[in-house]
């Protein structure tokens, strides 16, 4: 009973601070997204003193005057801050009383901003291309390859057109810091997203049999299909095998598992130093323990989840605070510290990766289990 009492005094304050005109815009995007999303129809109208106020909020949710979204993709819509206070019911923002002023409070305010498009090419001979500032156009030759970059910022290996043919293999690398991501179109055509903290090392053109290219941290494939050269991702404790397909790798070493999920296609999973071995069907997720070779272990994957951050948002499914800070630090490009004891609690959620840093952090203060300080690129964990 606490919880639902909770909720709609929620509901009456957000859309009483509407009537009155003293909803913030983060407040607007809230109601909004729940109207749309059918989540007020019934609750509003038994809290409303006046009808005309459910009507007004239905015909103004499209006004532009009125709210501009942030971000124009379709789950940010819906998922920002609304699927965060509302989706996960009793067992996260509702088993505690809200508190109808921000308790963001203890945050000393340092403007942490979003990550974005930021890496580093290595070039065969050692040389350090800085991508994000770099011009578009061509970035360097490569044996047979011309590397550029494109005016939507990814970076494209192509065949030269010189005719000048060379045999000598020559690897490219690109690493992104914390705080960036990249897109990259190999040689084949086939398309890569390094998430934060990632690498990847690859043959600027694919002259053997296999195609082999080497990753850490997380990153996103779609594998152009050629038959006759599989596809081979390797990482420190698992080769995957694909001919043409759409997968997720995530093999940060800070992590418990290595997890691949498979979209599209099919791929084996082989653990490395073992005979141990699987296939993956779209809709599968393999884990391997970075601690006991026998944690082999394959199962149903929450899909969106696995590719949230590729799609432009944070997705939690059940997730300790532990593991959100460790996202938070990746895209952020900040240091994680707690005080106190750890909260034990459960957290699930979407919200856009876009955002600064304060508004994720005040959702989850939300909760009352949990709050933040912030000093320089510091942020500390209170319970």
């Amino acid at each position: 009973m606490g919880n639902k009492r909770n909720e709609k005094e929620f509901y009456e304050n957000l859309v009483n601070r509407y009537s009155k005109n003293e909803a913030t815009e983060e407040e607007l995007e809230v109601l909004f997204g729940l109207i749309q999303n059918g989540l007020l129809d019934d609750t509003l109208k038994a809290i409303m003193d006046k009808e005309i106020i459910y009507e007004e909020l239905h015909q103004s949710e499209d006004k532009s005057n009125k709210i501009k979204p942030l971000f124009t993709w379709y789950r940010v819509i819906a998922a920002a801050s609304v699927i965060f206070i509302l989706s996960f019911g009793a067992y996260f923002f509702f088993n505690n009383t809200l508190s109808e002023s921000k308790n963001i409070e203890n945050i000393v305010s340092n403007n942490i901003i979003p990550g974005g498009n930021r890496a580093i090419l290595t070039l065969d001979d050692g040389t350090t291309i800085i991508l994000d500032s770099a011009e578009n156009g061509m970035l360097a030759n490569q044996g047979n390859v011309v590397v550029r970059k494109s005016e939507n910022g990814q970076i494209v290996y192509n065949f030269s057109k010189s005719g000048v043919i060379s045999k000598e293999i020559k690897y490219n690398t690109i690493t992104t810091p914390r705080g960036g991501q990249y897109q990259i179109i190999l040689e084949d055509g086939s398309k890569i997203w390094l998430n934060a903290s990632s690498s990847i090392r690859f043959p600027t053109a694919f002259t053997d049999d296999e195609r082999n290219v080497e990753i850490t941290g997380e990153a996103y494939f779609e594998i152009a299909k050629n038959k006759l050269k599989p596809f081979i991702v390797n990482t420190d404790l698992q080769k995957i095998e694909v001919l043409g397909t759409h997968f997720n790798v995530n093999s940060y070493d800070d992590e418990a598992f290595i997890k691949t999920t498979l979209l599209e296609g099919s791929v084996k999973v082989s653990q490395s130093g073992t005979s141990y071995s699987k296939i993956l069907k779209p809709g599968q997720q393999s884990k391997i323990s970075f601690k006991s070779k026998h944690d082999f272990i394959i199962g149903d994957a929450n899909v969106e989840e696995a590719i949230a951050w590729k799609e432009g948002y944070f997705m939690f499914e059940e997730e300790n605070i532990q593991s959100i800070m460790r996202k938070i630090s990746r895209w952020y490009n900040v240091d994680i510290q707690y005080e106190g004891k750890i909260p034990n609690k459960q957290f699930g959620g979407s919200i856009s990766k876009f955002k600064n840093v304060e508004d994720l952090l005040e959702i989850l203060e939300l909760t009352g289990s949990v709050h933040f300080k912030i000093e320089g690129r510091r942020i500390t964990v209170m319970s």
